[in-house]
């Protein structure tokens, strides 16, 4: 899709809810993904960053960072109509993996703590 922007870029230009078209290199964290959510991490490919890993008693890959140690990062969530998020692992559903690069098209927002998270509706996997 034309016009993706990185994801530092991204949360520079935001304003409230959103429609964006962001790209980045999923990962960034030890595991960026949501178990049993079609949900991931994506970073800013030009982001030099060190994720460490989060409690394993909680289902948010940001659960344990501060906003400057996810600055380069953004939650993506592939949500339903009633905006639930989807119940089937991302990595079966879109068949994608670590460190792969995706542009991501939905509606970005930071939440409560200031992570950038997009509730997507399309997906484009660069190979």
């Amino acid at each position: 899709p034309p016009g993706a922007v990185g994801v530092l870029d991204l949360r520079e230009s935001i304003s409230d809810d959103q429609e964006v078209v962001v790209v980045g290199q999923i990962g960034g964290i030890a595991d960026p993904w949501s178990r049993g959510q079609a949900s991931f991490v994506i970073m800013d490919p030009a982001a030099l960053m060190e994720g460490e890993g989060h409690s394993e008693n909680c289902n948010c890959p940001f659960c344990h960072k501060s906003s400057e140690e996810t600055e380069g990062l953004a939650l993506v969530q592939f949500v339903d109509d009633s905006g639930e998020v989807l119940t089937v692992d991302a990595q079966r559903l879109f068949r994608v993996s670590e460190d792969q690069i995706v542009v991501v098209q939905g509606r970005a927002k930071l939440d409560q703590l200031g992570h950038l998270v997009v509730a997507a509706h399309g997906l484009y996997v660069r190979r």
